[in-house]
């Protein structure tokens, strides 16, 4: 989901989710909660395509990614430095939903990176199959965006310590 601009939306707080770095927005952003993610296809689409061993392939394989959550494109990925690395992948099938983004990767249309959470059932049955890169998928970030630290009212506060405590327990590193 891209970040609301809480001045413009006349916001108190914006709670959203991406996955790098955020571009620099004057904007007070509070951490809630990383989650693991993994780069995954069905075993047909690794059988039609190849299996992947390092980012730079996946530029050349079909992918699935969002249509506007998350800027659409692109993949995000963690360099052995540390370093956030981008990588626009070809993409056949776009979605704005995790549902739908499984759905997709385990009827073969092509690879997708989301978080291991999400998809750990479908890997543990056999229906995904993730992959082992050069390079480590950016974790996917929950974020608290508001405009200035001062202007936070504690009901607002109060409300994302809450989200926070609700999400927390989905972390995963």
């Amino acid at each position: 989901m891209a970040p609301l601009d809480p001045v413009r939306r006349d916001v108190d707080v914006s709670i959203c989710y991406h996955r790098g770095k955020l571009s620099d927005s004057g904007m007070v952003v509070r951490p809630l909660v990383s989650m693991r993610s993994a780069v995954v296809a069905a075993p047909s689409a690794i059988a039609d395509h190849g299996r992947p061993a390092s980012v730079q392939e996946l530029s050349h394989m079909p992918c699935i990614s969002t249509l506007t959550a998350l800027q659409a494109n692109p993949w995000h990925f963690i360099d052995a430095g540390g370093r956030t690395i981008a990588l626009d992948v070809p993409t056949r099938y776009r979605v704005d939903s995790s549902l739908m983004l499984i759905a997709g990767a385990r009827a073969g249309i092509g690879f997708a990176i989301i978080p291991y959470e999400f998809c750990k059932e479908s890997i543990e049955a056999g229906d995904l199959i993730e992959l082992a890169l050069d390079f480590k998928p950016a974790p996917l970030e929950i974020v608290a965006i508001h405009p200035h630290r001062k202007s936070i009212s504690t009901r607002t506060r109060a409300f994302v310590d809450i989200v926070e405590e609700q999400l927390l327990p989905r972390q995963t590193l």
